[in-house]
């Protein structure tokens, strides 16, 4: 076993969930194809998850969001969170000068 081989075990996780990226993905499938040792690693890992899966009795779902929607969301909530902190310097600047005022009368 050589350090490629602790690389494929190290993302075995995201392989079997299928969230690696696909040039990991890739990777990992010509890995596959000429190391039987990680062969048979991914083989018990997959099985040890499945039936982890099964005996849980919930399955996290996969998100398939729309990620456009997330960033405007994002910005939008960016942008607001901007304006409720301007508004409260704002607001304690004009407390400190109201502050200030009533004491020099």
């Amino acid at each position: 076993m050589n350090s490629e081989c602790d690389i494929i075990m190290d993302l075995a996780g995201v392989y079997f969930d299928k969230t690696a990226a696909y040039e990991t993905n890739a990777y990992i499938n010509e890995h596959l194809k000429h190391c039987e040792n990680c062969r048979n690693f991914y083989k018990q890992f997959s099985q040890y998850k499945s039936d982890k899966k099964i005996n849980s009795g919930c399955e996290i779902p996969k998100w398939e969001g729309n990620y456009d929607e997330i960033a405007y969301r994002l910005k939008r909530r960016k942008r607001i969170m901007n304006l409720i902190g301007l508004a409260y310097g704002i607001s304690m600047l004009s407390i400190v000068a109201w502050a200030i005022r009533k004491a020099n009368q």
